[in-house]
């Protein structure tokens, strides 16, 4: 299966490091740009050192993000830890579309602090 893979952080690079250790074909990863001064993204460092194309852009709406994602002809797209807006012209690109994976109990907790509040009201 051709994925894509939409995210940042450790938690992308995770998500990354799972699917190819299950053998799926990696079509290219989706980060968002740096911040000026920001460490390096673990996800995008992952995926270069694996050679998967990576592409960076500020927003997923512009043109440029839609045809990079057309072009890689993936059959699912997998949005992990994703803080850009992901608008629905973009998940829609893939033959199967997107699922979100994400580490909180959504629907939930949202947000910022999805994750200290699933932590914090824990039982």
């Amino acid at each position: 299966m051709r994925i894509v893979i939409v995210g940042q952080q450790a938690f992308g690079k995770a998500v990354l490091e799972a699917f190819v250790a299950r053998g799926d074909t990696i079509a290219g990863v989706f980060a968002a740009p740096d911040k000026p001064g920001s460490r390096p993204d673990p996800l995008v460092v992952a995926a270069e050192e694996k050679k998967f194309p990576v592409y960076r852009f500020a927003k997923y709406s512009a043109p440029e993000a839609l045809d990079a994602l057309k072009a890689l002809d993936a059959d699912i797209g997998v949005m992990a830890y994703v803080l850009l807006f992901a608008p629905p012209e973009f998940c829609a690109i893939p033959k199967h579309g997107m699922i979100h994976f994400h580490p909180s109990l959504l629907p939930l907790h949202r947000g910022p602090a999805s994750i200290p509040w699933a932590i914090i009201l824990a039982r």
